[in-house]
C-alpha cells in the first residue's frame, strides 16, 4: 500500500488493485476509508467515471466498474452472495 491510500502495480498506480484491496479490507473488518477517499479522488467530473492511469486524462470502464464496488464499501462476500441470490 502506497501512502496508506493505494496500491501501485508496474510503476504506477493501480486502480484495479486498490479496489480489490479496499474489497479485502472490507472482507475483514479493516478500516478502509483512505482506500475509498482516493478512489474518490480518481473519479473524472466529465463522465463519472474512474481515470485509470493509461487512459487519464478519459475514464476507464473496467477500473469504473471495480472501483464502484468498492465504493459501494461491498467486500467480496457481499459481491459472491449477490451473484448467487
Amino acid at each position: 500500500m502506497v501512502d496508506e491510500n493505494h496500491w501501485n502495480a508496474y510503476g504506477d498506480v493501480d486502480i484495479s488493485g486498490t479496489a480489490y484491496g479496499i474489497m479485502a479490507m472490507n472482507s475483514l473488518g479493516i478500516d478502509s476509508m483512505k482506500g475509498h477517499d482516493w478512489l474518490k479522488s480518481r473519479i473524472n467530473s466529465e463522465d463519472g467515471g474512474v481515470i485509470a492511469p493509461w487512459t487519464d486524462p478519459s475514464s476507464d470502464t473496467f477500473s469504473t466498474a471495480q472501483s464502484l464496488l468498492a465504493l459501494s464499501h461491498l467486500s467480496f462476500a457481499d459481491v459472491l452472495n449477490r451473484a448467487v441470490n
